[in-house]
């Protein structure tokens, strides 16, 4: 099966004040580094953003839905433009784990986390009618009725995103 991810890359930005895909970071913008990540893990993928949704700007429900629609995939690797420390083995092990699942996402010691997660054909459809219902988050899905995998994940710092200028600044150092 091919491996197929997709990079969310639709969101408006707003607590970081510019697009946050073109944002630079050790000499590439974010969207080039997880482009990098994911190449180098095996991946081909494909970047969502708000002209690719069916209902832009609303969310990374609709987003899985979206994608699950347009592309007819089996199962999806997702992930958001914004994490940088992403690591291409984590991803790559993430997928591999995922066999027999609906969901597969990471869970450190504190937190489960919806991005990067493997989704499959009837998550992606689940995400439809979640959305239909008024919901617009990835952790709806994981209360849906699905078989879940959570992932133990030792590096939290890889799980870590950017959502302002200042965290961008943060990850420099």
């Amino acid at each position: 099966m091919k491996k197929l991810a997709v990079i969310l890359a639709g969101g408006r930005s707003l607590r970081f004040g510019s697009d946050k895909a073109r944002a630079r970071w050790r000499g590439l913008t974010l969207l080039e580094r997880i482009s990098r990540s994911l190449n180098e893990a095996g991946f081909h993928f494909v970047v969502a953003d708000r002209h690719s949704d069916l209902y832009p700007r609303q969310g990374p429900l609709q987003a899985l839905f979206s994608i699950g629609h347009c592309y007819d995939p089996e199962k999806i690797l997702l992930t958001a433009c914004d994490m940088p420390f992403l690591k291409p083995e984590s991803l790559a092990l993430l997928w591999e784990e995922s066999l027999g699942f609906d969901v597969t996402v990471p869970r450190t010691e504190t937190r489960l986390y919806p991005l990067p997660g493997v989704y499959s054909r009837r998550a992606m459809e689940e995400a439809g009618r979640l959305f239909q219902k008024g919901r617009r988050d990835l952790k709806s899905l994981l209360k849906a009725p699905l078989t879940v995998r959570e992932k133990k994940w030792e590096d939290g710092r890889s799980l870590t995103n950017i959502n302002t200028q200042k965290d961008l600044r943060e990850a420099s150092l």
